[in-house]
């Protein structure tokens, strides 16, 4: 249950969700281990520590950048940490042998999506599910797109969101890439979480399936 295609698939959908959740790249969650600790003075990538910011208490998840990126960490927002409740238990549950956050179903010693690969697996499972739902063709890196368009709903500005995303060139960069966000910073229009009448795919993880009873 835990190693063919359906678990490939869990994996694959858990990780495009964190990638929305966090900003981060698509090789980037596969340097993410459960195991992680302070290593050389400062926190390895998978390590979650409180921190003060702004006067109040915080949670940050210690990550590796790609591509020159300079923040070595994300904040664990509300709804980031209702992710990781119920996704890491999951995962020590089903793949007990992995240290990593989204391992390899088929070799649970390795990640998913190793950060040296092209990552066409992640890309093919997202393409299939969007068929599937007759959507047009998908990337994963648009979840870092969603990430941005998230954040300026909820009236973020660009250089604050430069900064969470590891990008050194600043706002312009993100206007760069992702658009001008006149007349939807702050509009409250996207969030991550569902609407009430819809439950977090992640809640479904741990739910004991129902049997059949015959009365």
């Amino acid at each position: 249950e835990g190693r063919g295609e359906v678990a490939a698939n869990t994996i694959a959908g858990a990780q495009l969700l964190f990638q929305a959740l966090t900003g981060l790249r698509p090789g980037e969650p596969g340097c993410l281990r459960l195991d992680a600790r302070y290593a050389e003075g400062r926190p390895a990538p998978g390590h979650r520590y409180p921190v003060t910011l702004e006067g109040k208490p915080r949670e940050l998840l210690a990550v590796q950048r790609l591509k020159g990126g300079i923040n070595p960490a994300v904040e664990v927002h509300p709804a980031l940490a209702a992710f990781l409740g119920r996704w890491l238990p999951y995962v020590r549950a089903t793949w007990p042998e992995t240290t990593f956050f989204f391992p390899d179903p088929a070799d649970p010693a390795r990640p998913f999506i190793d950060p040296e690969d092209t990552r066409k697996r992640l890309n093919t499972r997202l393409n299939a599910a969007a068929a599937a739902l007759g959507l047009p063709e998908r990337h994963p890196h648009a979840m870092r797109a969603f990430y941005v368009r998230v954040r300026r709903s909820q009236g973020f500005r660009d250089a604050g969101i430069a900064e969470e995303l590891g990008q050194g060139s600043g706002p312009k960069e993100i206007v760069r890439c992702y658009g001008d966000p006149r007349g939807i910073f702050g509009d409250g229009q996207f969030d991550w979480m569902p609407t009430a009448a819809v439950r977090p795919a992640w809640e479904l993880l741990t739910e004991k399936k129902k049997t059949n009873v015959i009365g």
